[in-house]
């Protein structure tokens, strides 16, 4: 080789190293993976999985090498910069897997050859396939650790062409009768071509004797391939890279699993969540979802009475949002002239959702945080109990977003006794609700205290009413609350979808419509959020709308529950009419609509002998703006209530 002429020209032997994934990383791309799909039941029943793992190693120049060819002892100081990295003709891993054996409990493992690697530049990416419990040994060591005494092993064998430097006969000998040994020069040293002295590139003129020495004198440098291997330990803990373990039975929608039961993968969790007690305050909880990685449910302890958020249709900004409506009808006798409406919502906002992300910071950097009235949330019943309402009245509720709407409708001497009770304190737990979310594995969340007093507010959700707005170096804070309030911290919501506490140990008390500007340096494009305490206040004030019928006016309120964007439909025309209308009132609800009210009106000196307590809800569907469906007629009993699921309207045949 004309590379011997040259003393600084060498080739070295390189090291394998892990390609680790990177925190927070798209699943897509990565350089480990491990997912599982069912590939049968056996003969108890039980899920047989079947398991394909993808490791990546690289090679590298380690240190050692690098210190090792630097104190190399040669005429010409080696440069560890100039070297090259032999060329490999053969790279073979294989995975071993260790594990207890059931019957001794001792040690034991089990080993998986990788299929031929693919390779690029110095990358090598390996791919094992294991089957039955086998692949569940191999999940639980690999994504935890100390999960075993030893953990998971790749070795990996490889092969290099290199030159041995001797006697030509006595190679030639070699060759055709032994093993040829590799030169000691070639296995400890990190120089595989060593510059010779000669014209001649294949010859040198002296031998330090290794191999023997030659009647003739002649040294050549003869071609062996050299074999060597090393194993490196694979740790790829769930706690942090919990989406690179993956359930893609259904291929076409993949399940991240997270840290999982090693023997339950395959099958349906017991449980969706599990409390996690340390993160639980006096305003919330918090649950990890069982299965699905970076999950997690935050149940509030209470809802109140609403405030309105800016630009809230038909009530002032920052108002309670409850009514009562009386009904005065000079023709007749209603029976129940005095109904009240109230929107209930999570006694906690944005400050406390992200004290829960920075809470949970060391687990996973962006945890996705749902509410039991989170449509992903497996909340599939709803109930309320309690209310220690001293009426006869029964009070009903919905849920309408995140949010619960409260309905109920009494006589005028009653009205007077609950109204009483609105604006005062509930020590004896009057009107006070206990709601239940029951999950789809049949466990319940709750009971969670439904407040229906004006005593103390709650948002408006998500926001809350205290602002925090930041401009260079310096937060501006304002309260739109009803009463005093003491701002203690400040948290930042940053554009990568992580949470951090911005200001902590402040004391900052601003009255009721107050602002003050505190210095404070946020990160950039956070969205802040403060933490504070609410004073006592007086009572609110709650609306009352009085309705005298010279038509007859009929309010109903459409939720829309139907989860629009997931089922590809662009928007719901409504016709509500009222039985022996000929024209309905037609509206549209949309994907951002959560809920809409409409008023109906019949004139009072009509003839019919139509029912004016029926209803009558006809949708028309439409996907990508066009007409596509239309529903049968929902027929609906208003002395049963005015409050309607638009999920009941399109199941309509």
């Amino acid at each position: 080789m004309g590379d011997y002429s040259s003393y600084n020209f060498y080739w070295y032997v390189p090291s394998f190293e892990l390609v680790a994934p990177q925190a927070a990383a798209p699943a897509a791309g990565s350089p480990f993976r491990y997912s599982y799909v069912v590939s049968g039941h056996d003969d108890d029943g039980d899920p047989v999985i079947t398991a394909t793992i993808m490791i990546t190693a690289r090679t590298v120049m380690t240190e050692a090498r690098r210190n090792q060819i630097i104190n190399y002892d040669s005429e010409v100081p080696l440069d560890p910069d100039k070297g090259l990295p032999v060329k490999f003709e053969q790279v073979r891993a294989q995975l071993v897997i260790p594990y207890r054996e059931a019957a001794t409990g001792a040690a034991a493992s089990g080993t998986v050859t990788a299929a031929p690697a693919t390779t690029g530049r110095d990358i090598y990416t390996f791919v094992f396939t294991v089957s039955g419990n086998l692949a569940r040994a191999a999940y639980g060591s690999l994504s935890r650790p100390g999960y075993q005494q030893v953990p998971p092993r790749l070795l990996m064998n490889f092969s290099f062409n290199a030159l041995e430097y001797g006697d030509h006969d006595y190679l030639a000998q070699k060759f055709a009768t032994d093993t040829l040994y590799s030169s000691v020069r070639l296995l400890s040293d990190p120089l595989l071509a060593v510059p010779g002295n000669s014209d001649d590139p294949g010859t040198v003129d002296a031998w330090d004797g290794e191999g023997g020495a030659a009647p003739d004198g002649s040294m050549v440098y003869s071609p062996v391939s050299v074999t060597q291997s090393q194993s490196l330990d694979v740790v790829i803990p769930c706690a942090d890279f919990g989406n690179l373990y993956i359930d893609a039975t259904d291929p076409a929608h993949e399940n991240a699993i997270g840290c999982q039961d090693t023997m339950a993968l395959g099958k349906i969790p017991d449980k969706l969540y599990t409390p996690l007690e340390a993160l639980a305050t006096d305003d919330y909880q918090v649950f990890t979802a069982l299965g699905r990685p970076s999950v997690y449910l935050v149940l509030p302890r209470r809802y109140r009475v609403g405030r309105a958020a800016p630009g809230h249709p038909g009530v002032p900004d920052w108002s309670p949002l409850i009514m009562w409506i009386q009904m005065f009808d000079a023709t007749q006798d209603i029976a129940l002239p005095c109904r009240l409406q109230a929107n209930l919502q999570p006694d906690i906002g944005h400050a406390e959702l992200t004290a829960v992300k920075t809470a949970l910071a060391d687990l996973t950097a962006h945890p996705t945080l749902l509410l039991p009235t989170s449509f992903a949330s497996g909340v599939t019943g709803f109930g309320v109990t309690g209310w220690n309402n001293p009426t006869s009245s029964p009070i009903n509720a919905t849920r309408v977003g995140d949010t619960i709407q409260i309905g109920t409708a009494m006589s005028y001497a009653d009205a007077v006794v609950f109204n009483e009770l609105l604006g005062i304190a509930a020590p004896e737990g009057h009107l006070v609700g206990n709601a239940t979310f029951t999950l789809s594995d049949n466990s319940a969340l709750g009971p969670v205290e439904l407040y229906l007093d004006v005593t103390r507010l709650a948002g408006p959700w998500p926001d809350g009413p205290v602002l925090a707005t930041s401009s260079g170096a310096a937060v501006t804070l304002e309260n739109h609350a009803e009463s005093e309030v003491t701002v203690t911290r400040l948290f930042g919501n940053l554009p990568d979808g992580s949470s951090q506490l911005v200001a902590d140990g402040l004391d900052i008390t601003l009255p009721s419509g107050g602002s003050a500007d505190i210095a404070v340096n946020a990160p950039p494009g956070a969205q802040l959020a403060a933490r504070y305490t609410l004073a006592d206040a007086t009572p609110a004030v709650v609306a009352q709308a009085h309705v005298y019928v010279e038509d007859l006016h009929t309010s109903i309120i459409v939720n829309n529950d139907a989860h629009m964007d997931k089922a590809g439909i662009a928007s719901v025309v409504i016709h509500a009419r009222l039985d022996g209308d000929d024209q309905p009132h037609t509206f549209t609800i949309t994907p951002e609509t959560q809920v809409f009210h409409c008023d109906l009106v019949q004139p009072l000196g009509r003839t019919s002998k139509a029912d004016s307590s029926l209803l009558h809800l006809q949708a028309t569907v439409h996907r990508a703006g066009q007409p596509d469906t239309e529903t049968g007629d929902y027929l609906a009993d208003l002395h049963k209530g005015v409050l309607y699921q638009l999920s009941d309207v399109l199941a309509t045949p």
